[in-house]
C-alpha cells in the first residue's frame, strides 16, 4: 500500500518530466495492481478507459510500463520505480548542460535584448540621517563638474550639513578629489555666510532670490556624472536617479539658469 507521501512524490516527479497528475495516478495504480488490462487500471483510477489507455501508452514510451499483447487484450505491466529515478537524473543532467550552455550565450542574448528594450533609469531611495549622508557622499563620485541647486534654510533650522564634523569631512573629500562645483543657492543669511567661507575658483556660487509665492522646504538637487539626486533635509529622504538622458536634461536646465543669474549678477555689479 503506497503512502500518501509516496503518491504525492510520484506526482511531483511526473510533473518534473513534463507529464501530468493523471500519468502519476495511472502509474501508481499499476504499481498497486501489477499486470492488468487498461480497463482494470481505469476502474482503480476512475479515469475513463480510453484516456487510461492513452496514458499507459505514454508511460510505455518512457519505460515505466511494459505492454504485452494478450489473447484478447493488451496487458500493461509496471516497470521498477528505479526507472523513474533514472529518468529524473537524466532530466537533471540535461538541465545542468542547458544551464552551462545558456550561461555561455547569456552575454550575447543580453546585448540583443538591450538593443531593442527601453533603458529604464535606476532609482535609489534613502531615508533617515544615515540615508541622507550616504546620498550626499554619493555626489563625491563625480569625475567631472558637479552642479547643485540648493534652497538652503534660514538661521534656527538645522540640517545634516550643519553637523561640523560631517561638513568638514565632506568638504575635505571634495578638496582631495578636486571636484569642481557650481552652486545656485537661495539668498538667505545662512547661504551668504556659506558663500563667504567656501567660495573659490573650484567652488563657484551664485545667490538667487527666494521664490516669493511658493513656500519651498530645504531641498537640494545635485547633478553629477549620469545622476541626479534630490535631497529633502526637512523630511530626511533622498532619491538618486541614474540615467544619462535625465542627467543631461537637468544639466542643460542648470546651464540656462546659471547664464541668466550670471548676467543678472554682472548687471548689478555694473549698476552699483
Amino acid at each position: 500500500m503506497l503512502s500518501q507521501m509516496s503518491t504525492e512524490l510520484i506526482k511531483k516527479c511526473m510533473i518534473s518530466l513534463e507529464l501530468s497528475a493523471e500519468h502519476a495516478l495511472t502509474y501508481t495504480a499499476s504499481l498497486k495492481i501489477g499486470s492488468a488490462p487498461a480497463s482494470t487500471i481505469s476502474k482503480e483510477t476512475k479515469v475513463p478507459r480510453s484516456t487510461t489507455y492513452n496514458l499507459l501508452n505514454d508511460l510505455s514510451k518512457i519505460g515505466l510500463v511494459s505492454i504485452v499483447d494478450g489473447e484478447r487484450k493488451k496487458i500493461f505491466t509496471p516497470n521498477p520505480p528505479e526507472i523513474l529515478l533514472d529518468l529524473l537524473k537524466q532530466k537533471r543532467n540535461e538541465l545542468k548542460s542547458n544551464i552551462v550552455k545558456f550561461e555561455s550565450e547569456l552575454e550575447e542574448l543580453s546585448t540583443l535584448y538591450k538593443s531593442h528594450s527601453p533603458q529604464f533609469p535606476k532609482v535609489t531611495y534613502f531615508e533617515g540621517e544615515k540615508g541622507l549622508k550616504t546620498a550626499l557622499y554619493d555626489t563625491l563620485v563625480a569625475e567631472t563638474e558637479s552642479l547643485a541647486i540648493c534652497q538652503g534654510h534660514e538661521t534656527g533650522k538645522e540640517s545634516i550639513m550643519d553637523e561640523p564634523q560631517f561638513l568638514a569631512d565632506y568638504m575635505e573629500q571634495e578638496r582631495i578629489r578636486k571636484i569642481k562645483l557650481r552652486q545656485l543657492l537661495q539668498d538667505n543669511s545662512v547661504n551668504r555666510d556659506y558663500k563667504i567661507k567656501t567660495e573659490s575658483g573650484r567652488n563657484q556660487i551664485i545667490l538667487i532670490p527666494p521664490e516669493p509665492i511658493i513656500k519651498i522646504d530645504h531641498v537640494d538637487k545635485c547633478i553629477y556624472a549620469n545622476k541626479v539626486s534630490y535631497i529633502s533635509h526637512d523630511n530626511l529622504i533622498a532619491v538618486i536617479t541614474e540615467d544619462k538622458t535625465i542627467a543631461n536634461a537637468e544639466r542643460a536646465l542648470f546651464e540656462r539658469l546659471w547664464r541668466f543669474y550670471s548676467k543678472e549678477k554682472n548687471t548689478k555689479l555694473v549698476n552699483s
